[in-house]
């Protein structure tokens, strides 16, 4: 299905860390790789897979494998998939690092992983007060809307 998809996020105002603050992600062999940024494109039964592997070896030649998959240039050295997803990955690290969540786990990041930077953003110029629950001043708001033309979403 293809169409016009907008989304909205809400917007916290804080000024996020900078990009050589945050470590950078990558593929990393353990028994938690599944549960990080990948968990977004990794099919139920690949996870399965990957759950029941025992070693670091077996752990390692599946990632690898797991890329070649997806790779749309399979006979060139370089897997443009793999790349682009680690680079925005990375970007949404330094971008969308709200309150206690790293980037790619905020809404925002999880989006910006999967759909790549949207065409349009449009910023609420009003803030809004939402009461904090814990003592102190209230957290002002606003939020985004992000447009993306032509995506299909399957």
């Amino acid at each position: 299905m293809v169409c016009s998809l907008v989304l909205a996020f809400v917007l916290l105002a804080h000024k996020p860390p900078s990009l050589a603050s945050l470590p950078t992600l990558h593929d990393e062999p353990t028994t938690q790789w599944r549960s990080g940024p990948v968990r977004y494109i990794l099919k139920a039964r690949e996870d399965e897979k990957y759950r029941a592997l025992k070693t670091e070896a077996e752990r390692r030649a599946f990632i690898e494998q797991f890329w070649r998959n997806l790779d749309p240039t399979p006979d060139t050295p370089f897997n443009e998939t793999r790349d682009e997803f680690w680079r925005r990955v990375n970007l949404a690290q330094a971008l969308y690092h709200d309150s206690v969540y790293p980037g790619w786990k905020t809404a925002r990041g999880k989006i910006y992983i999967l759909l790549g930077p949207p065409h349009g953003i449009d910023l609420n110029s009003q803030r809004h007060f939402i009461p904090r629950r814990a003592p102190g001043s209230p957290l002002a708001c606003g939020w985004e809307t992000w447009t993306y033309r032509g995506v299909t979403i399957r």
